[in-house]
């Protein structure tokens, strides 16, 4: 936030001169560090801050050798030890006696001694860890005075809640029985035939006959469906739903969820040696680690809620050399690993529970255990509680974003060349990156189920002003007869895509003057689409038959059977970069400069 043209809120959104917040680049000990999953998301793979010794952040007029970024290219620089010894010791944390209480909430309906005040959850956080860092000494064996130093950081945020204010949204014990009188609505309109029709009026969708070239259906008596007509499925998952225990029949928010606690523990380790082989060699490793576990609750009970724990560990490894060829020469070579897992998966659930013997025992076309999900059952058309879940949303059960395994391998590797002499300095360099990303994709693997007012209501209100405003049916009645609007599956996948990039740059840095420098440089990248392993990757193709529909032209094709590339990447990418700087006062200097980058695309 300190930088000009920089604006970060969260941690998904970092924005650097408006470029998009995933197109920074993160690099730790000058290799790629940036999360390969979503890029805009940092803290996955974050560093310990006390580790830190320096950070570079170039936000414009990149020199030619920074490439493969356009938002902001951030270069963290590791502590290392020294000849004496050091170490710290710190703590950063947060107490509820410190923070504002929640707006609109009264601490006397928890404690009467607490009337008027507001309520304060408790959190609790604490950022604490320590340092150390010196020669490397062995008693007796090896004294790594002015030769192998180290550098240990461990950190670890602890946070811990308890709230006690959750509110939400259940169905009332009328709607639980079918019994939708109360959410009926006096804005009625008629269709062509006369029919009166009302704002969630529930109709019964085994009744539609057409009537003067008009489809009409029959309304369920007193707006209530007969018990003997819901779904036992949908009756099933509605004993899973808490019961109303918050306000009257018309509160929205009918639900007061049991006081629940949560936690969220990120730890950090890392490590550096330096070694100086000689005098004018020497060589760095290091190593840290980002373990972030969280059960994520909310309060809601399992398996119905959409609870997806977090269980996230993120290892970066480099190791870099340098070699002093001559006083104005020096050589740099590096190499780095990142290995990131991020799995995003859900509590087991055996969908056979939800059916019983009379219609089947089991959901045949699901392929994973895990509870469904449940789309649009919520409705903004009044009437109490309206939707599909204890959650003011549109959807509940399961999220359909699942993969329980989920893995990204990035090696990555710079030689860099740097000759000073006279006032210009010269740099040629390379880069290269190999990334892989292993998933097991259990999206929709759950079964989707999409529930709308649609099923429930009239369709000769199709067409009539009165159905662009309000609309008769009710999603949830439409879901207690197991009426859906759209149904989806998939199997799970094992995916495995892989790019890799490559660059190569030539630049100097020419000091015209005490007060004028003017840098200028050549840079060519190459870098390749992301490409299934096995070729399982598809595509529609408009043209060849499907013999699943009888011949019908339409299918799906793979590349591993078309043999062929949906797209083409760039052979090549190459511009000239050039800047200067002029220091006007020892305390302003203006900068300027721009490249210009040539790509040749072929198909």
């Amino acid at each position: 936030n300190l930088l000009p043209g920089a604006r970060i809120t969260t941690d998904a959104i970092l924005r650097i001169n408006g470029m998009p917040s995933n197109s920074q680049s993160i690099n730790v000990e000058g290799q790629d560090a940036t999360n390969g999953f979503f890029k805009q998301q940092n803290q996955i793979n974050q560093s310990g801050v006390e580790a830190i010794q320096e950070v570079a952040i170039q936000t414009s007029n990149f020199a030619a050798e920074y490439g493969q970024a356009g938002g902001g290219y951030f270069n963290y620089t590791m502590k290392s030890g020294s000849n004496q010894f050091h170490g710290s010791v710190y703590d950063y944390f947060v107490n509820e006696a410190l923070n504002a209480g929640s707006p609109f909430t009264d601490a006397g309906t928890i404690n009467p001694n607490k009337a008027g005040q507001h309520v304060r959850n408790p959190i609790r956080q604490n950022d604490y860890g320590f340092t150390l860092g010196g020669p490397v000494r062995i008693p007796k064996i090896y004294n790594g005075h002015d030769k192998t130093f180290f550098f240990f950081n461990f950190e670890q945020f602890r946070q811990s809640a308890f709230t006690s204010n959750s509110l939400g949204i259940v169905p009332t014990a009328d709607q639980r029985n079918g019994n939708f009188s109360a959410a009926l609505r006096p804005t009625c309109n008629q269709d062509a035939n006369g029919t009166n029709i009302c704002l969630n009026q529930i109709f019964d969708p085994n009744s539609t006959t057409t009537v003067n070239g008009i489809q009409e259906r029959t309304p369920f008596q007193n707006n209530t469906i007969p018990l003997s007509r819901m779904d036992p499925v949908a009756l099933a998952i509605q004993a899973m739903i808490p019961a109303a225990n918050n306000g009257g029949p018309t509160t929205l928010t009918n639900y007061l969820a049991p006081g629940y606690s949560n936690f969220r523990h990120t730890t950090i380790p890392s490590f550096k040696i330096d070694h100086n082989l000689s005098q004018k060699m020497k060589v760095s490793g290091y190593y840290s680690a980002t373990k972030t576990v969280s059960p994520q609750t909310n309060g809601f009970p399992e398996p119905y809620t959409a609870l997806q724990p977090q269980n996230a560990l993120s290892q970066t490894i480099r190791i870099n050399y340098d070699y002093t060829l001559t006083p104005t020469l020096l050589l740099h070579l590096g190499a780095g690993y990142l290995h990131t897992s991020n799995p995003q998966t859900a509590p087991a659930f055996d969908q056979k529970t939800l059916f019983n013997a009379q219609n089947g025992g089991g959901v045949p076309f699901t392929a994973s255990n895990y509870f469904p999900y449940m789309a649009t059952m919520y409705s903004a058309n009044g009437g109490g509680w309206n939707g599909g879940g204890p959650f003011p949303t549109a959807n509940t059960g399961v999220a359909f974003t699942l993969t329980p395994v989920a893995n990204d391998y990035k090696p990555t590797f710079n030689a860099n060349l740097i000759w000073v002499r006279g006032n210009h300095t010269y740099k040629l360099g390379a880069t290269a990156l190999v990334e892989g990303i292993q998933s097991v994709n259990a999206s929709r693997a759950d079964g989707q189920f999409g529930f709308s007012a649609v099923q429930t209501a009239d369709p000769s209100q199709n067409g009539l002003a009165f159905a662009n405003t309000a609309s008769s049916g009710f999603p949830y009645a439409s879901f207690l007869l197991g009426v859906t609007s759209s149904v989806s599956t998939a199997a799970p996948a094992d995916v495995r895509l892989g790019t890799h990039s490559v660059g190569l740059f030539i630049q100097d840095s020419w000091k015209i003057t005490r007060k004028l420098t003017f840098d200028y440089g050549l840079r060519w990248d190459y870098a390749t689409l992301w490409k299934e392993q096995y070729g399982r990757m598809q595509n529609a193709d408009f043209v060849d038959p499907n013999p699943v529909i009888g011949g019908r032209i339409g299918t799906v094709e793979y590349q591993a059977t078309c043999k062929c590339n949906y797209a083409n990447a760039y052979p090549y990418a190459i511009g000239p970069h050039l800047g200067v700087a002029y220091q006007i006062t020892p305390k302003t200097v203006f900068r300027a400069g721009g490249a210009i980058s040539y790509a040749a695309v072929s198909d």
